[in-house]
């Protein structure tokens, strides 16, 4: 363009959400220095929102430093304001969604096409898609695959299932080399010839592996090991509940390693996937304390949740998806989840000021999604390992985005409390012990304040989840960056308040 002097570039430095992927924010908000002489024209009519959501949306963009600024509005009705709704669990949260989904549909006016339910992580949508699949309502995934069909889930499953069956051929074959045993396909035709040949399944095949002339020693070895260690957890199945049994069969296996140990998006995916099948199988187990936590009945379950799939193309269905996947799209109805500081915006994001600015416009990009019934959900507690060997029931507090968005635009709170309410607290001995307990004694005139964030000398920069009374002073227990969870004694802590 340096002779003819004509350029014309389209951009909107508020939706620049894929800073992961290369985007550089700086090519929208650099082009008036890169180009004194340009002219810029804001497109500022929106044809999709009500009013609104456009002035939530707006304000709560405006807190960005990093943007050229402008003002959406629209022509359309001023429509109905936006609710925030806190549930008591991330079961609670999908359950919610379900009233959701019944209330828009009620009059005839919606249909289950013009509903997207969008969360932060892909690894939320399992609860989502489990309430979903037992009320029978249809659903579709964007840009994404259902949980249980997701490979490191189904590795872990298929572990499971060859505890309880081990004539489940089919998921032996998956496993029998994950993680790599040394046992190729060249082995593994070899066995299957055995098995047929003397007429039995697979597993009792390779438990006489010493009979396969054709397969070497290595091969041997790797196949003895692993029978050995199954017969080990096989022995267990009956003497504890399915939680333990899977945490065992993760730990032994080493299922996570190959993901949690890596820097790449889709790894972090994966290991986020294998602890959230974690949690369900933990709140599965404390939800049915009164009756058969065994892993056969989970098993059971997890069949009926996967067996009938109720989504055809061609029909009515509800549309799950990421915030990254929704940009582009609108739907009459919203509803975006997990609005909890830590997931939304996510804890990575929180110590870094560009980092936030973008969880941020995110966030702008799912309200303005919208066309005319926006729902904002955040769940007390939410059940995580947190990078950690065992699963625990956080308390959380709202995401800091609900808090820049002008009460004028909202309804809050809504609070559902139903019969399940905090069901995930009863804990059986062995892991009571285990799960942190925030209801302490509060400190009335303590300075330290839930919520409140702090500096620590060797942990860095954290948030106060938790405070109350020990022998020894004040109790803080406080979620640091690397998601680690610390309980100290402020007294003999050398901590800062920061504002």
């Amino acid at each position: 363009s340096a002779k003819h002097r004509r350029i014309c570039v389209v951009g909107d430095e508020d939706q620049s959400i894929y800073r992961w992927r290369g985007a550089d924010i700086e090519n929208i908000l650099s082009f008036e220095k890169d180009f004194p002489d340009c002219k810029i024209i804001r497109l500022e009519q929106n044809y999709r929102s009500t009013q609104t959501i456009l002035n939530a949306a707006n304000s709560l963009v405006a807190k960005n430093l990093k943007r050229l600024g402008k003002n959406l509005w629209s022509e359309k009705d001023v429509g109905e304001k936006i609710r925030v709704i806190n549930t008591p669990s991330e079961v609670g949260e999908a359950r919610h969604i379900l009233r959701i989904i019944n209330e828009v549909q009620s009059d005839g006016s919606y249909s289950l096409n013009d509903i997207a339910i969008l969360y932060r992580t892909n690894a939320q949508s399992r609860a989502i898609e489990d309430q979903l699949r037992r009320s029978g309502i249809p659903y579709k995934l964007v840009g994404g695959t259902k949980f249980y069909e997701r490979k490191e889930v189904k590795d872990v499953l298929a572990y499971l299932r060859i505890l309880v069956n081990p004539s489940d051929s089919t998921s032996l074959r998956r496993i029998i080399n994950y993680p790599t045993r040394g046992i190729g396909n060249i082995s593994l035709n070899y066995i299957e010839d055995y098995s047929r040949e003397n007429d039995i399944n697979l597993y009792p095949a390779i438990q006489e592996v010493e009979k396969i002339v054709q397969l070497g020693n290595a091969v041997k070895s790797g196949i003895k090991v692993f029978v050995k260690e199954i017969e080990e957890l096989k022995d267990k199945i009956n003497k504890v509940d399915a939680y333990k049994i899977t945490q065992e069969v993760v730990e032994k296996f080493s299922l996570r390693s190959p993901y949690q140990h890596s820097d790449t998006p889709e790894d972090k995916i994966r290991f986020e996937n294998v602890n959230e099948l974690l949690n369900s199988i933990a709140i599965f187990t404390e939800n049915n304390l009164d009756n058969n936590t065994s892993l056969e009945v989970y098993l059971q379950e997890v069949s009926l949740l996967t067996d009938i799939d109720y989504w055809d193309p061609e029909n009515n269905a509800v549309t799950l998806m990421t915030l990254h996947s929704a940009k582009g799209l609108e739907f009459p109805v919203i509803v975006i989840t997990g609005l909890e500081d830590g997931l939304f915006p996510i804890i990575r994001a929180i110590e870094n000021e560009e980092d936030l600015e973008e969880e941020r416009r995110l966030f702008y990009v799912g309200m303005t999604r919208a066309k005319d019934h926006l729902f904002l959900l955040w769940a007390k507690q939410r059940f995580s390992f947190q990078n950690l060997d065992y699963g625990m029931a956080y308390k959380n507090i709202p995401s800091r985005f609900l808090k820049e968005i002008p009460d004028e635009y909202l309804i809050k709170p809504y609070s559902e409390i139903s019969d399940f309410a905090y069901k995930q607290r009863r804990m059986d001995f062995s892991r009571k012990k285990k799960q942190h307990d925030y209801d302490t004694p509060i400190i009335e005139d303590s300075i330290y304040s839930v919520g409140q964030w702090i500096v620590h000398d060797d942990f860095g920069k954290g948030q106060i989840l938790g405070i109350g009374k020990s022998g020894n002073g004040t109790k803080l227990t406080i979620l640091f960056s690397k998601n680690q969870l610390k309980k100290i004694i402020a007294e003999y802590a050398n901590i800062q308040i920061v504002d």
